[in-house]
């Protein structure tokens, strides 16, 4: 069944992140809370080093004192070029850190609040599908539907 233009689900995964909170429920290479993209999809490199690939945020970091300092532990010594990328992840996580009273949340990103509602998914998929682009060919092949010589019935 084709919902959103689509035959799989991916419309509606695209348009939902997860806000970090406790980290306590949020698989830190696996699902997608900081930007647009997994960390497993951004740094497949580190990601396949990982000790733990199941690992929720919590058990990547821990605090000292007021701090939140990041743990990221291997099943090997990283490359060079994999070092690069930690270099890259690692400063992308410097100033990230949970908030231990507030658990994580699902947001719904066309929403302005975040909140999901039927409402905001069908403003949502009816702005995309006005959106789409059409090949010309077919556009041509459109408008000349009606304007043919075959009489009607």
């Amino acid at each position: 069944m084709k919902v959103g233009g689509e035959d799989n689900g991916d419309w509606f995964k695209s348009n939902v992140c997860t806000v970090l909170g406790k980290g306590d429920s949020i698989r830190f290479w696996q699902i997608k809370w900081l930007g647009n993209d997994s960390l497993q999809y951004l740094y497949p490199q580190l990601y396949n080093k990982a000790l733990n690939h199941e690992a929720v945020v919590t058990d990547v970091g821990s605090w000292n004192d007021s701090n939140w300092q990041w743990h990221l532990q291997w099943v090997e010594e990283l490359l060079s070029t994999e070092m690069k990328a930690l270099s890259e992840l690692t400063c992308i996580l410097t100033n990230i850190s949970p908030t231990p009273d507030s658990p994580d949340r699902r947001k719904w990103i066309p929403n302005h609040a975040g909140i999901f509602s039927v409402r905001s998914t069908y403003v949502f998929l009816q702005n995309r599908d006005a959106q789409s682009t059409f090949d010309s060919n077919v556009v041509d092949a459109l408008q000349n539907l009606w304007e043919n010589d075959v009489p009607s019935k």
